[in-house]
């Protein structure tokens, strides 16, 4: 059973692809442990991660930004 008591952490991202690489970049998303991807739509792809720490979502998001047919920067 779960640590009530325990703090877990959620963050929302919005990645920028190129536009035909979208589809590509969401198999990759959803494939992630802890990413969901919540709408994409004209090469926008809105996601909400979760994790048992900021260090935890801070490397899920640098996984992201490697991807390829994304937009670096976002």
């Amino acid at each position: 059973m779960s640590d009530p008591s325990a703090t877990y952490h959620i963050s929302s991202a919005v990645i920028v692809t190129i536009p035909h690489m979208e589809e590509r970049v969401v198999a990759r998303l959803a494939d992630m442990p802890n990413v969901e991807v919540y709408a994409h739509e004209a090469g926008k792809i809105v996601v909400v991660i979760e994790g048992k720490s900021t260090g935890t979502l801070g490397e899920i998001l640098s996984r992201i930004s490697l991807l390829d047919g994304g937009q670096h920067g976002f």
